[in-house]
């Protein structure tokens, strides 16, 4: 929901602001509520819902031969793989020493689990297999994949030092979406924002002196 809303937020103020422009001016309110933010992205599910049909999570989706995550080799580790074809089933059990008589997941299943689960999924891949390893947090950020295209970047953020976080998820081939700097902190450009808004340098004073805007937590 926080990433989601972020980003509908984001996309509000752009095309008010492009409304403002058409129109000639003039600012507007925006509403833009979390909760609502993630049920619109779930459209899938509420559709669901009204057409009367439980949702399965562990259901094959129509047109798919196999899909599931499998436990793999080690502590809590796990793959998520999808056959989507026959030449994806037909990889798999040349793979896994079956014959084409037994069910895929059970071939799955005992393909997986005595195996690593980030080289099987290379392996899998390799053959044109739908496959992943469900990775936890830690090894999200040494992903592969993620590293080479440039998903994380680390800036030097201010009372905490160097801070690795996930790059905006946009990229544009007319320009490079960079990250200038690190996050502000608490009330950094408070200022700025105010004079740009029309306040004196006396009101903005009053305003720090009453409490109504600071740059340090006040509680």
């Amino acid at each position: 929901p926080d990433p989601v809303a972020g980003l509908h937020a984001c996309s509000a103020v752009l095309a008010s602001l492009w409304a403002s422009a058409d129109r000639g001016g003039g600012g507007c309110t925006i509403e833009a509520a979390q909760f609502e933010s993630t049920i619109a992205a779930i459209g899938d599910r509420i559709l669901q819902a009204q057409l009367g049909d439980p949702f399965d999570p562990s259901a094959t989706p129509d047109g798919v031969l196999a899909q599931g995550v499998f436990r793999c080799e080690g502590d809590d580790a796990w793959i998520a793989i999808t056959i989507a074809d026959p030449d994806g089933a037909t990889g798999l059990r040349r793979l896994a020493g079956y014959d084409d008589h037994t069910e895929l997941t059970t071939v799955i299943a005992a393909l997986a689990a005595d195996r690593e689960a980030t080289e099987l999924a290379r392996e899998l891949q390799a053959l044109d297999i739908a496959a992943a390893p469900v990775l936890k947090a830690p090894a999200v950020m040494d992903d592969e994949h993620l590293a080479a295209q440039g998903a994380w970047v680390t800036v030097e953020q201010p009372d905490i030092g160097p801070f690795t976080a996930p790059v905006t998820p946009i990229d544009l081939s007319s320009a490079a979406v960079d990250v200038r700097a690190p996050a502000p902190t608490l009330g950094q450009h408070n200022r700025e924002i105010l004079i740009a808004a029309g306040f004196r340098g006396d009101e903005i004073e009053a305003l720090e002196a009453d409490a109504v805007i600071a740059d340090r937590p006040t509680l």
